[in-house]
């Protein structure tokens, strides 16, 4: 095709199409990293909700008297 001829988007379409195997690495790295901070959040958040579980809550009831100390 030479300049100024247009094409059809189905033209365009078949022209563009990238191997599998490059599409994948393609969306691993556009998506990773942002998948790996929301990862790594999640997580953060399951520490946080275990330590108050296993510390802070158990502190507080034994300061309000609802726990015995051992």
């Amino acid at each position: 095709m030479g300049l100024g001829e247009s094409r059809s988007p189905t033209e365009i379409f078949l022209r563009n199409q990238m191997p599998a195997s490059h599409r994948f690495w393609a969306y691993v790295c556009a998506f990773g990293p942002g998948l790996m901070v929301m990862m790594a959040m999640v997580m953060m958040a399951m520490v946080m909700m275990a330590m108050v579980m296993v510390i802070i809550v158990p502190e507080a009831l034994r300061q309000v008297g609802w726990l015995r100390q051992r």
